[in-house]
């Protein structure tokens, strides 16, 4: 069972034998404790259908930012202020993109940290530090404005996009152990061993499914067939020994991480704070392993072709069926997977040539 979550007066509870979170309170007028059934089995999703309660019906008094949910203050500072002035169009947006990237978390948790990493993840899909800067204004006056008035005992400090560090984070070798040890769940796994031997962008790895992996010609289709492609090329790519030992197609799923989803930002932030290894977003490990493949001497048509960073055209159509097609490339992927995965406890049986690994969660 979860830690209480409580804001106000009201708080979350499950009773023995019903599946179903319900908001609980006590009523001062018959001395009992009620509830209220949210209709939903998640914690999370709970635990916002209690903040978007309360907001319309609660009153905060100097709650400690613990206990507050980022999304609560959005939505009271839009329903109170903000659907009033000349820019709230411009405040809606900027709260459903705060809402969609921060879902869950509470005023505590918008650290520097938290904020860093929003903003990589901003610059990722190609928004300008401008228009990141305006979104994160938005979040500091609903802070600001629930502190001014008695709903919060503190206000975290709000950065803005030019105050945070260059986006390419890249993870040293150390780190990289630290983060893939800390997760527990055999999707993201999946998902991380794919992004390090492929170096694609996230979106084309939670959309990758079986019938794009040829193990026997040994290459990868990032862009499936029917698919446009667009200025972020999703390139056709070997596939390493590394992968070929730890990929299975039989896990009852049409996609090679193991299930469709959506996206993987609420689990590196939960693995980002588990391990120690901050500022962990998924291009974090595209990131990295295109400044591996450069300082382990790769030429630099090479990187650029295995991270799309160019259009191959008709050349590529047929040149992926050349044994040494992006050989550099697939060598330097598995010498530093054959570095990294023996020390992480869930690949299991795992050789520096890459024979008999096994991923075990």
């Amino acid at each position: 069972m979860p830690e209480r979550f409580q804001i106000g007066d009201y708080w979350l509870s499950k009773r023995k034998g019903r599946k179903f979170w319900h908001r609980t309170w006590f009523d001062q007028k018959t001395r009992q404790t009620r509830r209220e059934s949210l209709g939903t089995e998640s914690y999370e999703t709970a635990k916002k259908a209690l903040a978007e309660w309360y907001a319309k019906h609660g009153e905060l008094r100097k709650e400690a930012p613990e206990s507050v949910l980022l999304d609560e203050l959005l939505a009271r500072y839009y329903e109170g202020h903000a659907i009033q002035t000349a820019s709230a169009e411009q405040a809606y947006y900027a709260i459903q993109r705060l809402s969609a990237m921060l879902e869950g978390i509470t005023v505590a948790e918008f650290d520097h940290a938290e904020q860093t990493r929003f903003i990589t993840e901003c610059r990722d899909e190609g928004l300008s530090d401008g228009y990141i800067s305006r979104t994160l204004t938005v979040a500091r006056a609903a802070i600001n404005r629930a502190y001014k008035r008695g709903e919060l005992a503190s206000a975290p400090f709000v950065m803005s996009a030019g105050e945070s560090p260059a986006r390419d984070r890249v993870l040293s070798a150390e780190e990289m152990v630290a983060f893939l040890s800390a997760i527990d769940r055999p999707v993201i796994a999946h998902f991380c061993l794919w992004s390090l031997n492929t170096t694609a962008r996230p979106s084309a790895i939670l959309e990758l499914k079986h019938f794009q992996v040829d193990s026997r010609a040994g290459f990868v289709a990032l862009n499936p067939p029917g698919r446009k492609q667009t200025k972020k090329h999703r390139p056709t790519v070997p596939l390493t020994d590394s992968m070929r030992a730890l990929y299975s197609r039989f896990n009852g799923s049409e996609y090679v991480i193991g299930k469709r989803l959506q996206s993987v930002k609420t689990p590196f932030r939960t693995l980002s704070r588990r391990s120690g290894v901050d500022r962990v977003t998924p291009y974090t490990l595209r990131h990295t392993m295109g400044a591996e493949l450069r300082a382990r001497g790769v030429p630099a048509w090479e990187a650029a072709g295995i991270m799309g960073h160019k259009i191959g055209g008709t050349t590529e159509i047929y040149a992926k069926y050349a044994p040494d097609y992006l050989s550099h490339a697939r060598q330097a992927i598995d010498a530093y997977m054959g570095e990294i995965l023996p020390h992480v406890a869930w690949v299991e049986g795992w050789h520096a040539d890459g024979t008999h690994g096994a991923v075990s969660l």
